[in-house]
């Protein structure tokens, strides 16, 4: 992983991110960073773990806004817990950060977003516990890390220019939508949801050839797993997003539901589970596991 460049930081602008954080009620923790004290081998992933350990006990007692401003000097990091009522999602995929910000825009909230250096960290609000610093699919399909409360935190970009987008709804950011809830491993349309997200990743990173084929290939698998058009619909946009064309999908499903009626033979499960074990995509055959599972 290429190490970020830490360029000469303005105060103004690390003191807005601290308020920030601070308006959030988030309390800071001390990170190694590149100090000359702790990480002088500039290493990123010791870069992000904490100086001291004990931040998450109750007695644990967060450096004054000095301190971070002098450890900031000292090339040192800081990161921000969660706190109780929050939660975070944090990506650097273009694609997912896409995918959250229609979601958001669709369903009309408006979340503060903090612009790391290679991604974003979308601000909820959220009373449920779930798990943290992993990553998780979510009910509208795709992957996300999730940075919950009393558990993880966050980390303010050391390189300048980063900034909140939506600031004026710090104090209050939205509540967290189902859809960004972890999928439901007895919902056959959530998996389902999953399972599209992975074929499209894999069809944009070529490791399925023959695009027309494994459109039809895919498209009996879902009506032979007793998907109505308008899921496979919804599914086949989650495989081919800006490029999901509606009038074909509808037509492939014409043809291969009048084929299935006069009997003929289709290349369907067989073919799309064969061409995803040649190519090794585990996910992919997670979610075809998880299908089979259900039935």
């Amino acid at each position: 992983m290429m190490e970020p460049q830490i360029a000469a930081r303005k105060p103004e602008r690390i003191e807005k991110s601290i308020a920030c954080y601070n308006r959030l009620n988030f309390r800071p923790v001390l990170l190694k960073g590149y100090s000359a004290a702790y990480n002088s081998a500039r290493d990123y992933k010791t870069a992000k773990t904490p100086v001291h350990n004990g931040f998450m006990q109750g007695t644990y007692i967060p450096p004054a806004s000095s301190d971070i401003q002098a450890w900031y000097a000292a090339a040192g990091w800081v990161g921000w817990i969660v706190p109780n009522g929050f939660h975070v999602i944090d990506t650097e995929d273009a694609g997912i950060i896409a995918a959250v910000e229609d979601l958001c825009r669709n369903l009309k909230i408006c979340v503060p977003v903090n612009n790391t250096n290679r991604g974003k960290q979308f601000v909820f609000s959220n009373d449920e516990q779930l798990g943290g610093d992993s990553e998780q699919f979510v009910k509208a399909g795709f992957p996300v890390t999730y940075r919950s409360a009393g558990k993880n935190y966050v980390i303010l970009p050391p390189i300048n220019g980063r900034t909140w987008t939506n600031y004026g709804n710090l104090s209050a950011p939205p509540k967290l939508p189902d859809s960004l809830l972890p999928y439901d491993m007895n919902n056959p349309l959530e998996i389902a949801s999953c399972l599209s997200f992975c074929v499209g990743e894999a069809l944009q990173a070529g490791s399925l050839s023959g695009c027309d084929d494994i459109d039809m290939s895919f498209m009996v698998f879902l009506i032979e797993n007793d998907f109505t058009i308008d899921q496979i619909e919804e599914l086949f946009q989650i495989v081919f997003r800006s490029e999901f064309d509606s009038v074909r999908t509808i037509s492939m499903h014409q043809r291969a539901t009048d084929k299935i009626k006069n009997g003929e033979v289709l290349r369907g499960t067989g073919s799309f589970v064969q061409k995803v074990q040649e190519a090794g995509l585990k996910k992919v055959e997670r979610f075809i596991g998880e299908l089979r599972r259900l039935k």
